[in-house]
């Protein structure tokens, strides 16, 4: 496809870009949905401390990750430079 192509300010040329997989904002969309909807099972996590807690907190850290991945721009395939 020669219509995606993006001006590299590193390389001075139009180049292929190399871009992140785009539903990276519908999966962090759907973690804080996730996340919602265990608030109604509360109760339940806070009575089993020994698996239920520390499982939320694995899944609470889960976002840094997931904002990176979601905040990634293109960027150009010979230099690596971040593309507008």
């Amino acid at each position: 496809m020669e219509h995606d192509r993006l001006p590299c300010p590193r390389c001075s040329d139009e180049v292929k870009p190399i871009r992140p997989w785009p539903h990276w904002r519908k999966a962090r969309i759907f973690y804080f949905c996730v996340l919602a909807s265990a608030l109604p099972a509360g109760p339940w996590i806070l009575a089993d401390g020994f698996f239920m807690i520390p499982m939320l907190m694995i899944v609470m850290a889960a976002i840094g990750p997931l904002n990176h991945l979601a905040r990634q721009r293109p960027v150009c395939s010979r230099c690596s430079a971040v593309l507008a």
